[in-house]
């Protein structure tokens, strides 16, 4: 699932995982990139599981700017969907 021209989250998960990538104020709470990978890599494998999510889907969401849209735009990225 590394596909290094398009995630580049992945890309920086591989060379330099333990950076940090993302930080939560609100909730105190800091993602390295291994970390975020994970998190993406998993909420990836949930979609295409659990709800048949696959390259070309369109992936609609209604959200407050929230650290879970990071993961979830990386996880489309990872299956080819778009986040709209």
């Amino acid at each position: 699932m590394f596909r290094p021209e398009t995630d580049w989250l992945a890309r920086w998960a591989h060379y330099t995982p333990s950076r940090l990538v993302l930080r939560d104020h609100g909730r105190g709470v800091e993602w390295t990139y291994r970390d975020a990978q994970l998190r993406a890599s998993e909420l990836a494998h949930f979609l295409r599981s659990e709800h048949g999510i696959r390259r070309g889907d369109r992936i609609a969401t209604i959200s407050r700017n929230r650290s879970e849209l990071f993961f979830l735009f990386f996880a489309c990225i990872k299956l080819g969907a778009v986040l709209v």
